[in-house]
């Protein structure tokens, strides 16, 4: 997409305006701490009853391996399997009722050290 004339509203995109509307009706989302520059950190954080909220600077690949653009920094992406635009959130949770809890399951501590190779610092 070319770049528009500095301070003219940028064109319609209809999967920008997708993505907005996904994380607006998840209604569950964490609020964004600004950090001053650069944050090299990915953050995924589960909702209540709905999408995970994933921010920073990430890559989505689909099956293939290929690279889908999400157009932004935030983005929703569906736990329900009911999306009509997945791997994004459409908001369709909350008419199928779906049911997650916000904090995952009890595990083990997982330390840097541990042997674990999942482990994180």
């Amino acid at each position: 997409m070319p770049p528009t004339p500095r301070g003219s509203p940028p064109p319609p995109d209809p999967r920008r305006d997708a993505y907005r509307f996904s994380a607006r009706l998840s209604g569950n989302e964490p609020p964004m701490q600004e950090a001053p520059g650069p944050d090299p950190r990915v953050v995924i954080a589960p909702t209540e009853d709905g999408p995970l909220i994933v921010r920073g600077d990430f890559v989505i690949l689909d099956g293939e391996g290929g690279e889908i653009d999400p157009g932004r920094r935030t983005v929703a992406l569906c736990r329900c399997g009911q999306s009509g635009l997945k791997p994004f959130c459409d908001g369709t949770h909350r008419s199928t009722g779906f049911r997650a809890p916000a904090t995952g399951p009890d595990r083990p501590d997982r330390t840097v050290g541990s042997g674990d190779p999942g482990a994180v610092s």
